[in-house]
């Protein structure tokens, strides 16, 4: 805006900056002291016509006029009125100004606020204002609230209660306490916390805040940003839970626990789903639940033992092929035909599996993500599956080599039988179990006659086939809850517990040196190995381990001095004279 004071009709007495250029007068003319028909050149006529005009009117007259100020033809709004001052009663104003400026100026500010909306739009993060008086009811929320949680901004300012929906109920009462304190205290609000994603995935949020006043300090809105944080809580929570997973392994945790703290590791990752680990079984046909601790007990037994085959439903079948298997709706997938009422009873929609391979690639157990919506993992949670599967793989390939270094510490690594070492172990926990309760613990002491003439006749390799046969014969002869062990060389040990008398026992004495009778094969003969047996006996569990085996060996020998084919048993007082002959 531009304007010209004049004093006593024509005398101009004052004129802002500017002024000349838009009267169309070198702006090195010094225009104040003179008078308006000096200055004032020809085509300028319309300024002596809005002059008479306003005189007449006794009131502001407006106009807009073309002028060569400038040397440019220019279109300038003017207003001219008399100057409200008893001081300064003949003194009258003249206003001018160029609304090209103005529609400039104002077409900056849409841009300005264009950048800004488009700021925000695009902005990876959440802009929101909200009631003062109702917390997340929202005034506005940028669009990034569709990309961050599912709903669209319609959907999001519509439902005042939303927001207090969606918070994570672990964390609804520290947020909201935290909301009170920032409008009590007026301190900004600044707070970490988890929301539910429509789709059930959780998100971390950091929600940044303040409370805009008005000029007398009076709260008029919440103003705020949230930012996504999932990835970098999801990565400390897993660092943490690796950790704590990893320190288990390394202190010889059993393997079990192990497992089910992997899964309790991974479950808080993946928003709405819940985690199992199966071990492959021996027989190499059948997936075991090893831990599913967040499954319902009745879908847990439904999907226990589940075969491992390629038409098998989700976990059997990635464990059949060694890769991964995704069933995002199982409500439409035929191989969950025999488990699905079991699934939606348990509000399981999906299942994701993904086997855990050994460093030699062969299938130990699968990983399963049952998930309660019908989806797929994202990117980011196929990442962390795989990552838990690693875990998994440490965990229980520790487990085999030390059930390998045990294997090898306690059996006979030409026969599979337990060594001596765990004979002793199971005979100490044998006799422990019978002083609480009746039974007869029994040892029978065996001894092969004439093995090393078969050694020198055949070779120690036939030998050594004939000591594994020997190893399969005894071990048809007894219960599977009893222990046969190799002793060491040609001797073995058959461990009885349980027994209700002592002629149980002879029996199996008696079904041993039957099953001898038949010849065994070696280098295409037929070859007659016949054990001598002794027999010591425990009913009260208070002998001696050690004592018991030397008294059935004693009777073994006993039984071999008086010939081929025979048992003897110890007497019961190990001071009471020579074995008893049967």
């Amino acid at each position: 805006m531009e304007f010209l004071v004049i004093l006593d009709e024509r005398n101009l007495v004052r004129a802002q900056s500017g002024a000349s250029e838009l009267l169309g007068i070198s702006p090195e003319t010094e225009i104040v002291g003179h008078t308006l028909d000096s200055l004032v050149p020809d085509e300028m006529g319309w300024f002596n016509t809005l002059w008479d005009d306003a005189a007449t009117a006794g009131e502001a007259i407006t106009t807009q006029v073309t002028t060569a100020g400038g040397n440019a033809p220019r279109t300038l709004d003017v207003a001219a009125f008399w100057l409200p001052s008893s001081e300064h009663a003949g003194w009258r104003v003249v206003a001018l100004r160029d609304p090209n400026e103005l529609r400039d100026a104002e077409r900056r500010l849409e841009w300005v606020e264009a950048r800004f909306h488009g700021w925000m739009e695009q902005a990876p993060a959440v802009v929101y204002s909200s009631s003062i008086n109702t917390p997340g009811s929202s005034l506005y929320v940028s669009p990034h609230i569709e990309t961050l949680l599912g709903y669209s901004t319609t959907e999001w300012r519509s439902s005042p209660t939303l927001w207090l929906d969606r918070l994570h109920p672990d964390d609804r009462q520290r947020v909201l306490e935290k909301s009170v304190e920032t409008r009590t205290t007026g301190q900004p609000f600044s707070l970490e916390y988890r929301l539910i994603a429509r789709d059930g995935r959780i998100i971390w949020v950091s929600d940044d805040a303040i409370i805009v006043r008005d000029e007398e300090n009076r709260p008029l809105v919440w103003q705020g940003m949230l930012f996504d944080i999932t990835a970098r809580k999801q990565a400390e929570q897993w660092l943490e839970g690796q950790k704590r997973v990893l320190e288990q392994i390394a202190q010889g945790a059993p393997l079990a626990s192990i497992l089910e703290l992997i899964t309790q590791v991974i479950e808080p990752q993946i928003g709405g789903a819940r985690c199992a680990l199966f071990l492959v079984d021996g027989t190499q046909s059948v997936l075991q639940l090893a831990a599913a601790p967040s499954l319902p007990k009745r879908f847990a037994r439904a999907i226990d033992g589940e075969p491992i085959a390629p038409e098998a439903s989700t976990a059997g079948a990635a464990t059949y092929l060694r890769r991964a298997v995704i069933t995002d709706d199982i409500a439409h997938d035929e191989c969950w035909s025999h488990a699905r009422k079991a699934a939606r009873s348990a509000g399981i929609a999906a299942c994701w599996a993904v086997p855990i391979l050994s460093s030699t690639s062969h299938s130990m157990g699968t990983l399963a993500i049952y998930a309660d919506t019908a989806r797929a993992p994202s990117e980011a949670e196929e990442l962390l599956i795989e990552a838990t599967v690693q875990l998994a793989r440490i965990a229980i390939e520790r487990q085999e080599m030390v059930d390998h270094l045990v294997r090898q510490a306690f059996t006979d690594s030409l026969t599979g039988l337990p060594n001596r070492a765990l004979l002793q172990d199971r005979l100490i926990q044998a006799l422990v179990r019978t002083r609480r309760r009746d039974g007869v613990v029994a040892v029978i002491f065996l001894d092969l006659d004439r093995f090393k003439t078969v050694n020198d006749r055949f070779g120690h390799h036939e030998g050594d086939r004939l000591l594994k046969l020997v190893a399969e014969r005894l071990r048809d002869c007894v219960r599977a809850e009893d222990t046969v062990a190799r002793f060491g060389g040609d001797e073995f040990v058959i461990l009885l517990e349980d027994e209700p008398d002592e002629e149980e026992v002879c029996k199996v004495a008696r079904r041993v040196l039957s099953r001898f009778e038949t010849p065994f094969e070696l280098s295409n003969e037929s070859v007659r190995v016949v054990p001598s047996i002794g027999i010591a006996f425990d009913v009260t569990g208070t002998r001696e381990p050690n004592d018991l085996l030397r008294e059935a060996d004693r009777a073994m020998y006993e039984a071999k001095r008086r010939g081929t084919g025979d048992y003897v048993i110890a007497p019961s007082d190990s001071s009471s004279g020579a074995p008893q002959v049967e």
